[in-house]
């Protein structure tokens, strides 16, 4: 049994020798159940398409409330526009309002989630009033499903969001930028 199941293939490599001589055969779990091994992997997979659908769902949002505020300031920008900002300047406003949001939005949504995962690695997700456990190739699942913080679990997305996110207000901003003085004063 080890905290970690990637430091098996190191320990069965250092007991081996000693092991072998004595006539016992040491193995990784993975070397006796490769299914389960595959079955792993097959989770990873699917998380990790659910978050780049999360993901995509989010930039979409960004790029959405980014647009409409632009729209709702038409008139704002076409005075900018119309006094001598220049379209770089006009980027660079967007692109600011949205890193402080998705700054502000991250922090927020980090807070909540580690207070989520939190209870979760403490109290755990009980699932005991639908099932008394179960078994998936001989591997017997406890009905109380525990949470794990890690540092990987909660910087990896928070920045790649973040990333994408500010990046998805490029569009607004290059639109924003492209507008003519004359036409977004004449907007009301």
């Amino acid at each position: 049994r080890l905290p970690d199941p990637s430091m098996a293939e190191t320990v069965t490599a250092r007991l081996l020798p000693a092991q072998s001589a004595k006539g016992n055969t040491v193995r990784a779990w993975y070397t006796i159940r490769p299914d389960i091994q595959k079955l792993l992997q097959l989770n990873d997979v699917s998380t990790g398409i659910t978050i780049f659908i999360i993901f995509i769902v989010a930039t979409l949002g960004v790029v959405n409330t980014m647009l409409m505020a632009v729209f709702e300031r038409t008139r704002e920008i076409g005075m900018l526009r119309a006094i001598g900002m220049s379209s770089r300047r006009i980027i660079s406003l967007i692109l600011a309002e949205s890193f402080l949001l998705v700054l502000f939005a991250s922090a927020v949504g980090t807070v909540i989630g580690l207070w989520l995962d939190w209870h979760l690695v403490e109290h755990g997700l009980d699932l005991r009033n639908y099932t008394e456990g179960f078994s998936i190739g001989g591997l017997g699942i406890e009905p109380v499903i525990y949470g794990a913080i890690t540092l990987r679990g909660v910087v990896v997305p928070t920045l790649v969001l973040s990333t994408c996110c500010v990046l998805a207000s490029l569009y607004p901003a290059t639109r924003a930028a492209r507008l003519k003085p004359a036409i977004g004063m004449r907007e009301t």
